[in-house]
């Protein structure tokens, strides 16, 4: 796709003068495939990255499109099963990454992400 190439130039110019990236979107063919991963790495710059791969199952993803109530979820919904094949929601990636729990009755997200070690960045990381 266009936009993850031009996502991932952005992140490779912005971490080659030395700064952090968060680059946050569903990156499906990527992280389910490890030789894609591979080169998505590549593309961003190289190592270190790493994945924190947001766990959800097909119920609580329904429930939250539903609440969503956004156009753009039409598709998804008319053709749930379909979309849940693509997204492979509850499948985790045959590479290493974090794992956080976002299913309903989960964890509070922001207490696993501290459990694993993976903050907020401190001022110091800025400007």
């Amino acid at each position: 796709m266009h936009e993850y190439a031009g996502l991932a130039a952005v992140t490779r110019e912005i971490r080659a003068h030395g700064c952090p990236v968060l680059v946050t979107g569903p990156f499906t063919t990527a992280i389910h495939d490890a030789a894609r991963w591979a080169q998505w790495v590549d593309e961003l710059g190289g190592p270190p990255v790493r994945l924190v791969w947001v766990r959800t199952d097909a119920a609580t993803l329904r429930r939250r499109l539903l609440a969503r109530g956004s156009l753009r979820d039409t598709g998804k919904l008319a053709d749930l099963p379909a979309f849940l094949a693509r997204m492979r929601p509850d499948e985790p990636p045959p590479v290493p990454h974090l794992a956080v729990d976002n299913r309903d009755g989960a964890a509070d997200v922001t207490a696993q992400l501290r459990a694993l070690g993976v903050d907020r960045p401190s001022s110091r990381h800025l400007g």
